[in-house]
């Protein structure tokens, strides 16, 4: 049986400045993901009247650019420095949610959130990179379980702080102050050192076997079925709010 990371070795891990810099810029990162999750759905449902195909539109921008555009951008990710990626795909994730405040179109929207999630799947394998360069190897395991915690209480979390922020403002209020929020990461990250990677076997790989590669991973990820459940489940959590 696996040994339970204590919470000794996540104090030592926080006390390194790397790996504590990149889990603090990590949770607005997160967070930025769905925080405007609500506000997407009031707009699109009580500000716009759109009904349920719209609803399984917008499910698709959300969901398909991790399957599609993911693996392609993992094998560019692969050959770029990471500080440089983290950083652009925060910015750029600011930049498109900026957008979402000045757009009438359901059609824009909608192109728009499809536009994020491809910034947003060049963010997760530059991350994974970045914690296997940072990170003691005694210490990965605690590095992997506190980014796993952030980005799985972002889930839960993210939706359920954006419907109370909607309680009190304007949905277009809660994409400029979602939107602060990746620009706010994207500054964190320029204070993470990332070492230089030595080339391996798998970065020295064709940008086509590395992609076919990527697009086996799928595979072994959650059923399109899976994540539309969760996307299901956090619908009834905006609609109850």
């Amino acid at each position: 049986m696996p040994e339970k990371p204590s919470s000794a070795g996540y104090r030592s891990l926080l006390r390194l400045k790397m790996p504590r810099r990149l889990a603090l810029a990590c949770v607005p990162a997160d967070f930025s993901d769905w925080l405007d999750y609500a506000a997407v759905v009031a707009l699109l449902v009580y500000g716009w009247g759109q009904g349920p195909v719209m609803l399984a539109v917008f499910a698709l921008a959300l969901s398909l650019p991790y399957v599609i555009v993911g693996p392609l951008l993992a094998v560019l990710v692969d050959r770029a420095p990471l500080r440089g990626v983290l950083f652009a795909t925060n910015l750029g994730r600011a930049l498109a949610t900026f957008a979402f405040a000045f757009t009438g179109d359901t059609w824009v929207l909608l192109g728009l959130v499809f536009v994020r999630g491809c910034i947003d799947s060049a963010f997760t394998p530059a991350r994974q990179a970045t914690i296997q360069a940072t990170t003691p190897t005694e210490l990965l395991g605690h590095a992997q379980g506190l980014h796993q915690a952030i980005n799985q209480t972002s889930k839960i979390a993210g939706p359920a702080i954006g419907g109370v922020l909607l309680a009190f403002w304007p949905a277009q209020s809660v994409f400029l102050f979602n939107g602060a929020l990746s620009l706010f990461a994207a500054i964190i990250i320029l204070g993470v050192s990332v070492p230089e990677r030595v080339a391996t076997s798998s970065t020295t790989q064709t940008f086509a076997m590395r992609s076919m590669a990527g697009f086996c991973r799928i595979q072994t990820q959650p059923s399109p079925a899976h994540c539309a459940d969760l996307l299901g489940q956090r619908l009834l959590l905006v609609l109850s709010l």
